[in-house]
């Protein structure tokens, strides 16, 4: 792109930093300065310049176009996000970046993936750039079961954001075995459990046990035979088990008392 210096009349300062954020949500960027205003009294100052563009050479910048073409790809418990890529009037489409949420609440709350932005105008709370960068497409890993609420919205040099694109659901239904089935792979006993479990397994594996919102209590290396893994520690719920082998993955849940 082509640069032009244009000189302004900020008032110099000691020690300061500078923020763009568009504070009065007029479609172009202000500046928040602050610093020491002379080295020699130290006196702190914060100081708010309102772009009010109006009469000079630059106007405002146009919002991009919204991302298209969202698909979700569900593999067990892990999500492939994807979106076309947006357009703009000045920004070509590859710099553009992108802001994605997700929640599984109420629609439009991001409870496990926050884009910084509202989701209902797409303004921009926090001047960075798109939390999945410039990639048309995320991995979110281990969600557990339920519905799901997610949208994407696009961001160009300016940090200037896009409406977010119409919210898409999906749903992860839970397809872990319920019982120890004979001849399984893996057993797990006693369930309920309030002091151990014990997992007889067929083979070598890696196991993981996670709460139901998806949070990792922790990750086991699992022998052939009969493992025995404490669980006093943990809290009264349901907890999730996935047991990985080099060709296979079993999940189950068990019950702590």
């Amino acid at each position: 792109g082509n640069f032009s210096l244009f000189e302004t009349d900020l008032p110099p300062r000691t020690f300061s930093q500078i923020r763009f954020g568009d504070y009065d949500n007029d479609g172009d960027a202000d500046i928040l300065l602050t610093g020491l205003a002379e080295m020699t009294t130290g006196l702190p100052v914060t100081q708010i310049f309102r772009n009010s563009w109006g009469s000079n050479t630059y106007g405002p910048n146009d919002p991009p176009g919204e991302p298209e073409n969202l698909l979700v790809e569900i593999d067990l418990n892990d999500v492939t996000f994807t979106w076309s890529p947006a357009d703009d009037d000045n920004t070509p489409s590859a710099a553009l970046t992108y802001n994605l949420y997700l929640g599984n609440h109420a629609p439009a709350f991001f409870d496990i993936f926050a884009p910084l932005a509202n989701a209902t105008t797409g303004f921009v709370k926090a001047y960075a750039v798109g939390n999945t960068n410039q990639n048309t497409g995320w991995i979110i890993k281990d969600l557990p079961a339920g519905t799901y609420h997610w949208s994407v919205q696009t961001l160009d040099h300016s940090l200037c954001g896009s409406e977010f694109a119409p919210e898409q659901t999906f749903e992860i239904t839970y397809v872990g075995m319920e019982e120890n089935l004979a001849g399984s792979e893996l057993i797990l006993y006693p369930n309920p459990a309030s002091s151990f479990i014990k997992l007889k397994s067929e083979t070598d594996g890696e196991l993981l046990i996670s709460d139901i919102r998806g949070s990792i209590i922790g990750i086991y290396n699992l022998l052939e035979g009969v493992n025995t893994i404490p669980v006093t520690n943990l809290a009264k719920g349901i907890y999730l088990i996935r047991f990985s082998t080099s060709n296979n993955v079993i999940r189950m849940k068990f019950i702590k008392d």
